[in-house]
């Protein structure tokens, strides 16, 4: 069997998707034959995405990852379409705009809400679609920003 028949007709969903790490990721699961769904705050990268893919394998959703809610209507809208979910790669995540000293706390919310909670509520969301597939839940956690430091001596 070929690993493209292996795949072929299997569902992921991708969050962050928007980003070079998660697009490179939803590119590698459409060239196996895998349905695509990608979700990520930037719309018009995830549109390009999904054309580049195509539409009839590659689906857009608009779902806010952070909250428990965004993940229950992306886990539905991705079963909806492609008839279940085989795998959930949590990919969203961000970096601090600046030096961790200078975050603010807002900003510090925001970060964890988007690198830690997205994955830990989608871990919640995903199981009852995965559970009849025997899926997967990837979770992937970077830092992009070099600035992120954590210092714990000063001067």
């Amino acid at each position: 069997m070929t690993t493209r028949a292996r795949y072929d007709g299997k569902t992921v969903v991708v969050t962050g998707a928007s980003g070079w790490i998660g697009g490179a990721i939803a590119r590698r699961f459409s060239a196996e034959g895998v349905n695509v769904v990608v979700t990520a705050q930037r719309r018009d990268r995830l549109d390009a995405l999904v054309d580049e893919l195509g539409p009839e394998r590659a689906l857009t959703v608009t779902a806010d990852v952070t909250r428990r809610e965004g993940l229950d209507a992306l886990m539905r809208a991705a079963a909806d379409r492609f008839g279940g979910i085989d795998d959930l790669v949590s990919n969203a995540g961000n970096a601090f705009p600046r030096a961790f000293e200078e975050l603010t706390s807002d900003e510090w919310r925001h970060f964890m809400a988007t690198n830690a909670d997205s994955a830990f509520l989608g871990a919640q969301a995903a199981p009852p679609h995965l559970k009849r597939s025997h899926g997967s839940i990837v979770d992937i956690a970077a830092l992009w920003e070099p600035k992120w430091y954590m210092p714990t001596t000063f001067g």
